[in-house]
């Protein structure tokens, strides 16, 4: 089952749309934010997800 925990809609909308755009760069001018701002998210939106995936295999693994 997914859970959502801690899920920041606004980095995941973010992270759609740079996966849409294929630019960070023009993702920030839509979301009207700074590239370096719209980078930061979409990094910690990544590496909570990496962290999400090591835990559930750590239990799977139990």
């Amino acid at each position: 089952m997914l859970s959502l925990g801690h899920l920041d809609l606004l980095s995941l909308r973010i992270f759609v749309l740079a996966a849409h755009t294929r630019s960070l760069t023009e993702t920030a001018e839509r979301v009207h934010m700074t590239l370096s701002a719209v980078s930061r998210r979409v990094r910690a939106l990544k590496a909570s997800r990496a962290s999400r995936s090591s835990s559930a295999g750590r239990r799977a693994s139990s």
